[in-house]
């Protein structure tokens, strides 16, 4: 068997995002494969203390996540230290013990920093590129992920691994195929004003319709004077797969239309709030130019998609029972597929395959 082991640190469970618990998945995943899991300790100097004082003996490959173990910090030159000290500290090791590296690519968050109109610390791309220069393997999500990936370094193609979904440990809810009036829509996220008032805006208001808005920072959404938009508060994440179930009719995949830098990351994204909806048993409705995540809702009959945010109310207004029923079964099988398929694992032994581990793998 390949010796391996997966370098992280304490991943913070936000009761709000979905994230961290994809965080923590992935450890869960590893330890179910048996792969060594080693947490560097503390956070400032004494995580980067942790670091140094790391020790590979015997470790053939070292799977990191990114961003986790190597972070992006945002923020200017104090930012950019820690981001040229944590990502040179993982090449000293590297050469030290000589292990292989395989790079999970969870996200990639100049692009998210960009999106969401974050200060990118000076140099980020140039250590991005350093970081995907010390990798053996790079595990992306799609061909969407590797292409952005490509526009500024062209040796992914031949280092790329995909993984289609990150691990993700959940019961799958079943919904209720009942469909009532005024369709009641979830949209569960951080509420940040600056974030979520392009979709507000491109949403019309119809009383057949409620949307339901889940997460942090939305009292704001309490002011606007629209009956047809609640704001229905926090709720850890361990509960609100249930609730949004309970609540909710459909979910909405949808963020600011204007904002071209979201609409670029999106094109190939699959968000933690996709697993969300999915896992919860919600049916999702969501932007066509959302190009691979609209692709699997058309492929896989997990929704509906819209051209422009004015459609939403008269897609949703046309919905009948029976095919509402059958978008419900197709999402709860998806759900129950990326479970079965065990898609990490998969990721891990062709990974392992490809830096010529011949036959072994890990069971």
């Amino acid at each position: 068997m390949c010796n391996i082991a997966f370098i992280t640190r304490e991943v913070d469970y936000h009761q709000y995002t979905a994230g961290p618990k994809i965080g923590k998945d992935i450890i869960k995943a590893c330890q179910k494969m048996g792969i060594c899991v080693v947490y560097l300790e503390g956070k400032g100097i004494k995580y980067f203390l942790s670091l140094a004082k790391l020790r590979l003996e015997d470790i053939d490959h070292v799977l990191l996540s990114y961003p986790n173990v190597p972070s992006m910090r945002y923020g200017g030159l104090c930012a950019f230290i820690k981001n040229f000290l944590e990502i040179n500290l993982i090449y000293a090791k590297k050469k030290q013990f000589r292990s292989k590296v395989i790079l999970l690519v969870r996200d990639l968050p100049i692009e998210q920093g960009n999106m969401m109109g974050l200060r990118i610390a000076p140099g980020s791309r140039w250590l991005e590129r350093l970081l995907f220069s010390i990798s053996d393997i790079i595990g992306v999500m799609n061909q969407g992920m590797e292409e952005m990936i490509s526009q500024y370094y062209s040796a992914v193609k031949a280092k790329s691994v995909h993984y289609k979904f990150p691990p993700y440990f959940d019961s799958v809810i079943r919904k209720d195929a009942r469909l009532e009036r005024p369709i009641q829509v979830a949209f569960v996220g951080d509420l940040l004003e600056y974030r979520l008032r392009g979709v507000i805006n491109s949403i019309n208001e119809v009383y057949e319709i409620q949307y339901n808005f889940y997460g942090p920072n939305g009292e704001w959404l309490r002011k606007l004077g629209r009956s047809d938009i609640r704001y229905a508060g926090v709720y850890p994440p361990e509960e609100i797969g249930k609730i949004i179930n309970r609540e909710n009719h459909v979910a909405l995949l949808l963020y600011d239309p204007k904002n071209e830098k979201i609409t670029r990351y999106m094109s190939m994204a699959v968000t933690s709030k996709f697993m969300t909806y999915v896992f919860s048993g919600l049916p999702i409705i969501t932007y066509s130019r959302y190009k691979n995540i609209a692709k699997m809702i058309r492929d896989y009959n997990l929704g509906w998609i819209f051209d422009e945010p004015s459609q939403i109310p008269s897609i949703l207004s046309e919905l009948d029972e029976n095919s509402y029923y059958n978008v419900t079964k197709s999402v709860i099988k998806f759900a129950e597929s990326i479970v079965a398929e065990d898609y990490f694992g998969r990721f891990i032994n062709a990974s392992l395959n490809k830096l010529s581990c011949g036959k072994e793998k890990i069971k």
